[in-house]
This record gives C-alpha cells, structure tokens and sequence, in this order.
C-alpha cells in the first residue's frame, strides 16, 4: 500500500514538474492558476494518506523524558506564568 502511495506521489511531482515547464510567467497583475498536479498534491497531504510512520520513542529516552515531565508538576509554576497567558494580555483567572 505504501509504494502505491509513494509511486502516485511521484507521479504527481512529475506531472507538475513537465505543466510548471511548459507555462509562461504570469504578467504582474494577474492571477496564478494551480496546475491540476499542484491541486492533487495538496489535497493529498491534506488528506494524510501519505502521512510517514510514527517512530515513538522508547527505551532510556522515553524514560528520562517521562521523568522530565513528571518532574515538572513538583516545581511552582514561573510567576510570569500565573500573571498572563503568552497570546493575551489579559490575567489568567481560576
């Protein structure tokens, strides 16, 4: 299933690689037009479907970053923290 994926996606490349070739500049003004190649690879990477594995992390790494986090809920939070959230300059209430 994944080749089929990677062979579509190639062949997407491809395709709009030979269709951005053969167009000409557009004049200054006017309006781009995304190729039908460009329109598929967008509505594919959109989709997920040729998303890539999920690698988690495991062994010590895992351990020592799960020991990290942990550890952060035994520390006070900053006071900047407490005083205002960083997209608002609004107070943080409880």
């Amino acid at each position: 299933m994944l080749s089929k994926k990677i062979v579509l996606a190639a062949c997407c490349l491809l395709a709009g690689a030979a269709q951005a070739q053969e167009a000409a500049p557009a004049p200054a003004g006017e309006v781009t037009v995304i190729g039908a190649a460009t329109d598929t690879l967008i509505s594919l990477q959109g989709s997920q479907m040729a998303a890539g594995n999920l690698h988690p992390v495991q062994g010590e790494v895992a351990q020592r970053a799960y020991q990290r986090y942990l550890d952060g809920f035994s520390q006070p939070a900053a006071d900047h923290a407490k005083e205002k959230s960083a997209t608002s300059s609004r107070p943080l209430t409880r």
